[in-house]
């Protein structure tokens, strides 16, 4: 577990291109890249390059978290739906060798934050395999909901997996 001072010191930043090369680092090979974005570079090269093109979107706000040496250690994007009154988390990960420590749910904590004050916004979603167990817990945690289920949604290693719709509601404004 991190402890609360480190985690205090951790400060939630917007994209830097910089970040790319050591993100792409941290996905190993299809299964990664399925369990991290979907369907999101499917059919496309995966590179800096691609990875950085993707970022630039209008809609979608990167975030991540620098160690204390300034590299890459938390990343994630805030996705604005357009004509919607919610967001979507999307490509949340951690680096490979600090996984497990607490620091997905405290950088998800503080997307929620961001994204509380950032409009008119009810709601955020987010997409989890059904399989990924420790991502499931740790949004659980955090108050989102599973609202959905769609069977079959992706395929890893020739094998079908379902994919889980999860929810948080904002609380509504106090009149």
């Amino acid at each position: 577990m991190i402890s609360k001072l480190v985690t205090q010191s951790l400060k939630t930043n917007s994209f830097l291109t910089d970040w790319t090369t050591e993100l792409c680092n941290w996905i190993q090979n299809q299964k990664d890249l399925v369990y991290w974005s979907g369907n999101t570079f499917s059919g496309k090269p995966f590179n800096p390059r691609s990875l950085k093109l993707h970022c630039l979107q209008k809609n979608i706000s990167p975030m991540g978290w620098l160690d204390q040496e300034g590299k890459l250690l938390v990343y994630g994007e805030i996705v604005k739906k357009p004509n919607s009154n919610r967001l979507n988390f999307c490509r949340i990960i951690v680096r490979p060798n600090q996984r497990d420590k607490g620091y997905g749910k405290k950088f998800c904590k503080s997307l929620i934050e961001i994204s509380q004050k950032s409009g008119n916004y009810r709601s955020i979603r987010l997409n989890v395999l059904s399989n990924n167990k420790p991502a499931i817990y740790c949004y659980s945690s955090l108050g989102f909901e599973i609202i959905g289920t769609l069977p079959n949604a992706r395929r890893i290693d020739n094998k079908s997996h379902d994919l889980m719709i999860m929810s948080l509601n904002f609380p509504l404004p106090k009149e």
